[in-house]
């Protein structure tokens, strides 16, 4: 009897264990799964993209994201919005140790959940043409614009960047302006830049557009780019500050794309620095992107 319960004894033990282990070892592999399940997405935004604190374009800068970095989504159910003619959603992400939002239209996801996504809309693309931004039409009178964005501009059918689209309009396509900036208007930033809305008209559709995206009579010839004024050039920093790390140097007479310049419509961000006072914007020069002090530079008219 001593010796049946001895073994009944035993038997249970080992059942126990083998339980235990057969638990670890489920719990392990659910852990490699999530891993290996793990959400990414790459920048695709050739002038960088801004993290920011919160789901809108309007919150605090938490860091500039490299085109072509990876970036984990933790998020992908924030606000959806239009932004630059992309459609998507802010997506809660994690990069250089920071966690922040981004907008989707600017990221191309990876991974084998997105492997067939990706691959149809390789398949729907067409193939971008090359353009050459030297080569543009000024208008002759203040009736006709020419679109100056290289990725063309859509037409909405009110004044406002979440109603509907009409049509889009090609780089350096010809608009009939049909309403002109309303003096009254306020200007906004849409896209990064400064602007506000004209109402055109583009093979026999009417609709609403920015300024700031299109090239009109009697302004900049360019007016996505400016020109360095100061005949010792400027200075282009990583952060908006004069303490800022030099990112690089453009010349006198150099022409920078600007990339965000809305931050001139908050006075909070006015400074002063010498005898001089301005705003820190960002720009573009030779393919590297920062920030330089908008007093020492000027519209391109010619």
């Amino acid at each position: 009897m001593k010796y049946t319960y001895h073994f009944i004894f035993m038997a249970f033990a080992l059942l126990l264990m083998t339980a235990c282990g057969g638990s670890q070892k489920e719990q392990s592999t659910d852990s490699v799964s999530n891993d290996v399940n793990k959400l990414t997405a790459k920048v695709n935004a050739p002038s960088g993209l801004t993290l920011r604190a919160k789901p809108n374009s309007d919150s605090k800068q938490v860091a500039l994201l490299d085109d072509k970095s990876e970036v984990e989504i933790l998020d992908k159910n924030g606000p959806a919005e239009t932004i630059e003619g992309k459609k998507g959603n802010w997506y809660k992400i994690k990069a250089k140790g920071n966690e922040g939002y981004v907008f989707s239209g600017f990221l191309s996801l990876k991974g084998k959940e997105n492997e067939s996504e990706g691959s149809q809309e390789a398949e729907q693309k067409p193939k971008k043409k090359s353009i050459d931004l030297n080569k543009f039409t000024r208008p002759t009178n203040d009736k006709e614009a020419y679109v100056a964005a290289p990725s063309g501009v859509r037409l909405r059918s009110k004044p406002d960047i979440g109603s509907e689209e009409v049509i889009i309009a090609p780089y350096d396509a010809k608009l009939e302006v049909l309403e002109n900036v309303n003096l009254q208007q306020k200007a906004k930033c849409i896209g990064g830049m400064i602007g506000k809305w004209i109402k055109v008209k583009y093979q026999g559709k009417e609709g609403y557009t920015v300024n700031a995206f299109v090239r009109m009579y009697a302004s900049s010839s360019r007016p996505l780019e400016m020109e360095v004024a100061t005949p010792s050039g400027v200075t282009l920093r990583d952060t908006p500050s004069k303490d800022g790390k030099q990112v690089v140097l453009a010349p006198a007479g150099a022409m920078l794309e600007v990339v965000n310049e809305c931050a001139t419509l908050d006075r909070s961000k006015t400074v002063t620095i010498g005898d001089h006072t301005g705003t820190w914007i960002q720009v573009k020069y030779k393919g590297k992107v920062g920030y330089v002090f908008n007093v020492f530079l000027m519209p391109i008219m010619t």
